[in-house]
């Protein structure tokens, strides 16, 4: 069986590989880059998930492998305020999808009106804040990471919504 994960990132990519490892300890992992055919700081679950989703159709079918793994980070906005989290859309040969998302951490006003206000970018927005390089925000802590003193980073982010989003192919709960 071969994956192919959606990003750029390693850290995404590795995070994403030990999630499907527990299921396909055996399959062939590739990383390609693709887009996500959506803005490049989605804001809400909508875009969120067809980013994923557009990254997942896209590996699967740029690698011509078995299933493609689409990562998003995304902004959403409540009446309580702003939150950054990650979705995961799981595409399998036969078009079958999968979403997962992982827990969310709340923005704090300067990072949310950096990046709702000014649309700055979610990593130029902590790097202003936090004064850490963007490339430490975007490939190393993620913003999760820097926000919870890295008790909840961009690695355990994307484990989780993977997890998540493996759920539609390992129970029969899902069967149709």
């Amino acid at each position: 069986m071969k994956i192919a994960i959606g990003t750029n990132n390693d850290l995404k990519a590795k995070a994403i590989s030990s999630a499907l490892r527990k299921v396909y300890p055996d399959a062939e992992i590739v990383k390609v880059d693709v887009p996500s055919g959506v803005k490049d700081n989605p804001v809400g679950r909508e875009e969120g998930m067809l980013g994923a989703l557009n990254r997942a159709r896209n590996a699967r079918d740029k690698a011509k492998a078995d299933m493609g793994v689409g990562p998003e980070g995304i902004t959403e906005t409540t009446a309580y305020g702003s939150f950054v989290y990650g979705w995961v859309a799981i595409v399998d040969s036969e078009g079958k999808v999968g979403f997962g998302a992982s827990a969310q951490v709340m923005l704090p006003a300067a990072v949310e009106d950096r990046v709702l206000g000014k649309h700055m970018t979610m990593d130029q927005a902590m790097s202003e804040v936090s004064k850490k390089s963007k490339d430490d925000i975007r490939f190393k802590h993620g913003t999760n990471g820097v926000l919870t003193n890295g008790m909840y980073g961009r690695k355990r982010e994307f484990q989780d919504a993977t997890t998540c989003a493996l759920a539609r192919f390992v129970s029969d709960y899902y069967k149709e």
